[in-house]
């Protein structure tokens, strides 16, 4: 059989080199204020590793699922400082926030409930403020809840000849 034109790294391995990021990764979680036991759960890790970690004791390998979330963790970290000076940076992810899809919860209670499509939703949100495309606020949504839009039309006013029916071409 010949061999695979395109190979891809298994996760072993490219994962050596990705290891070293982990005291990286439970750094920005500590600056952002987040709990040793939530880091774990955000990152799929044992407490223990998060500690071990903290020490620049590191595992032998980390799951892909591990470095997705490790990836997520960073690219999240990125954007906040980007878009806001300290304190607000770092304590972001911990405050409570009224923007969807948080809805008064802070970010970090959203990325714990739903792993990596929470991390992942939290970092598109950022991108969009990045690009100036905002979502939107809990006081924009209840407007759009409660906005009426009638519309009157007469349509039996229209006259379209019978003889020449519309035909798209």
């Amino acid at each position: 059989m010949p061999a695979d034109p395109n190979p891809q790294p298994s996760a072993d391995a490219a994962n050596p080199n990705l290891v070293n990021t982990l005291p990286v990764v439970v750094h920005v979680m500590d600056v952002q204020q987040i709990p040793t036991e939530q880091q774990a759960a955000l990152l799929g890790l044992p407490v223990g590793t998060v500690t071990r970690a903290r020490h620049g004791e590191l595992p032998d390998r980390l799951e892909p699922d591990q470095i997705v979330r490790m990836s997520w963790s960073l690219h999240i970290h990125v954007n906040l400082r980007r878009l806001y000076a300290e304190p607000t940076a770092n304590t972001w992810m911990t405050r409570p926030n009224r923007r969807l899809p948080f809805d008064g919860k802070p970010p970090l209670a959203h990325a714990l409930e739903l792993g990596i499509p929470g991390l992942a939703a939290i970092n598109a949100l950022l991108l969009s403020d990045l690009t100036d495309y905002p979502t939107t606020t809990l006081a924009e949504r209840t407007a759009a809840e409660t906005f009426t839009l009638t519309i009157n039309a007469d349509l039996t006013a229209w006259n379209q000849p019978a003889d020449k029916p519309h035909t798209d071409t």
